[in-house]
Order: C-alpha cells, then structure tokens, then sequence
C-alpha cells in the first residue's frame, strides 16, 4: 500500500472514528465531556517525541497522528456507548455545541493545535542543520515540553475547565447538599426532577357563544394553549396535564352542562370524540406529555361549558406561568347587544364587549401556581348605548 493510499485511509478511519467518539461524548458525565478531546491531544503530543525530524517535517504526519488517536478513542467509545435511542447526526451536534459553548476549552484547543503545526517548520530547519546545531536541539526541546504538557496539562485542564452546571442531573442536585448520597437526597433529586419546567406562555380565549336567559347562564368556549418549557438541558421530563371543570349550580339543571371538545399535545389529538362533563361535582381529565430535554411541548385544550352569571369565575395555573393572555369574545345569540364583562385583577374593571368584539386583558406575568391569575364575571347582555 502506498503512502498516498494510506494517508486516504487513515483520513477516512478518522472522519468516522472523531465522529463517533464525538457523539458518544455528550452522553458522558460533564466533568468528563473533553476526555476524548484531551486525550487525542495527548496521543498525537506524545507521539511526536518518538518521530523523527525527517518525518514530522511533512505536512501529511497530523492526519495519520489524528488517525492512530482517533482509532483508539472511537473504538472505546463505540464499545462503551450505551443505547440512547437518538440519531448520530443530533448527537454529534449537541457534542460538538457542547465543545464550542465553552470559550475556555476552544481556546485550549486552538492553541494546541498551533503548537502541534509549528512543530512541522521546527522539524524541517531541525532536519536541514548539518552538522546539528541550535534547531536541532531545540526542536528536541519542543517535543520534551509538548509531551510533558501532555501528561500534567490534560489533568489540569480537566479540572479547570469543569462547569458543574453541565454536570449530571443527579450530581448538580448532590453539589447542594455537600456531595452527599442516600436515599434522603435521592427523593430530593426525584422532586426536583419533577418541577424542572414551567409555562412559557398561556392563552386563554373564552368565546361567549350562547345565552340562556331562563338559567340565567351563559355557553362559554374556552380555548387554552400552555407552552411549557424544560429548563434542563439534559433531561427529558414527563409530566400530566390535569384538565379540571367546577361545574357552575344551573337552575333548571343541564345534563351534561358541557364537554371536553378536545386535547392535543405538539398538535396530536388525544380524544376520539368530546367528553360530556356531568353536574354536580368537579369534573378531571389528565393526559400524560413529554417535554424533550432543553425543548418545550405546546398544549392546546378546547372546552364547552355553560357558565351561571351570578357567580365569580377564577383561574389559577397549575404550574409557574411566566405570561398569561387573556381574551374575551363575543359571539352569542344576541348580536345587537352587549355583554359586560367584570374581570377583577385585583381591582374590578368592568368593560362592555360588543357583538364580535375581542377585549383582550393586559398580559400578566410570573403567575404562581396555586394562586389565582384572574377572576371574572359576565353578565346578562344589554342593548348598546
């Protein structure tokens, strides 16, 4: 085989094996992400103290160096490389996202790779010297310094570089307790786990659809979209989205006073058809959804519910809401008059919503779970001023 076959050879070996061991690199534990980094960058300094001058004073040594690491470290990495269930390509991106997002260790990296260049010219004035002289004896110096970098810089730098926050879950949540491991910090770990997103936005839009004068009630659509985002980037979550309705005492009573219309989760339906929503007690359905790590999941809910006006009607997230929307139109059955509408945030404002009019409610922000976004109150429509 000759040497321009086996500089191809070597060439191809390491686009496949720099590939995988770069994929497989993401899936490590934090502090050990620039391990097989670092480690090519030891094999190919180490390796020059053992190479002639006559050989590393060819431009074409870096590939078949590059080639010998990177054989050894993908073979590691392919051996030891769990199932995952993810693509290479996404993989290699987020490994190679993961190496470009820290400055430190770019920086780290380019320099190295200046110093491994700069032995090529070294190499050839070291080469051209007859008899030996100062190249000669620098260049041995060079590749001394290179090698000893190698085994007391990798250490250095692997902890220097360390970012804690890109640390596993389950060793980011021990670093609060003082590196602590029992069973005690494992259930702190699992609720933690649990409350790891909130919701980016929510949207709720009550369309007035019908009025019923006898039950003094009013056939209200509400439509709701909650965007909710993962805050870690390492970690898919699993979460239930609860979908509960209080039905309102209507006098005569409706059975059912409503429905369920829909449920869908990133725009796949869940329900094969509406869910009557009975009298009397609280009505609840939950679905289970899944929040990719670092990405967010959208959840569009449609319900159909008759709302008795003389009662006040509230609405708390159930989750962290870091903006609320809320709009109110009007498309009921009496399209010459309008509905006032009292919506309380704290204080009571009360606007007059015209016939296929929007009144939108100025945005809130950082709603809490558990405690009420808004109150609001409809009343019978009235002819127009």
């Amino acid at each position: 085989m000759n040497a321009l076959n086996l500089k191809t050879l070597f060439a191809l070996v390491a686009v496949c094996l720099v590939a995988g061991a770069f994929a497989y690199a993401h899936r490590m534990r934090a502090r050990f992400r620039i391990v097989p980094v670092l480690l090519a960058v030891a094999g190919l300094i180490t390796a020059l103290e053992f190479l002639p001058s006559d050989y590393t004073a060819s431009w074409h040594w870096p590939v078949a160096l590059a080639a010998s690491a990177a054989l050894g470290i993908g073979l590691a990495c392919l051996i030891g490389r769990p199932a995952t269930g993810k693509g290479w390509r996404a993989a290699s991106r987020r490994a190679l996202a993961n190496f470009l997002d820290d400055r430190r260790l770019t920086f780290v990296a380019a320099a190295v790779v200046v110093a491994i260049l700069a032995t090529v010219p070294f190499g050839r004035w070291a080469k051209a010297e007859d008899p030996p002289g100062f190249w000669a004896s620098f260049y041995a110096s060079w590749t001394a310094n290179l090698v000893f970098f190698a085994i007391l810089g990798v250490a250095g730098i692997v902890v220097s570089v360390y970012r804690p926050e890109k640390d596993e879950f389950s060793r980011r949540v021990r670093i609060l307790f003082g590196g602590r491991q029992d069973p005690a910090v494992d259930h702190i770990t699992e609720t933690i786990r649990k409350i790891g997103y909130y919701a980016e936005e929510v949207t709720r839009t009550y369309r007035i659809k019908e009025f019923d004068e006898a039950r003094n009630a009013a056939l209200v659509r509400v439509e709701h979209r909650t965007v909710t985002r993962n805050f870690y980037d390492d970690l898919a979550a699993t979460d239930e989205a609860v979908i509960s309705v209080t039905p309102d005492p209507i006098d005569p009573p409706r059975d059912p006073v409503g429905h369920l219309v829909s449920f869908s989760v990133d725009g796949a339906h869940r329900l094969s058809h509406p869910v009557p929503v009975p009298p009397g007690d609280r009505f609840v359905h939950k679905e289970a959804i899944d929040i990719p790590s670092g990405g967010k999941s959208v959840v569009e809910v449609v319900t159909e519910t008759w709302y008795s006006l003389a009662e006040l009607h509230e609405y708390e997230p159930n989750r962290f809401a870091e903006r609320v929307r809320i709009v109110f139109v009007h498309e009921g059955n009496l399209p010459g008059k309008v509905v006032p509408v009292t919506v309380e945030m704290p204080s009571p404002v009360t606007s007059r919503l015209g016939y296929l009019r929007e009144l939108r409610v100025p945005e809130m922000r950082d709603r809490k779970p558990g405690h009420v976004a808004f109150s609001f109150r409809l009343s019978m429509p009235q002819a127009e001023p």
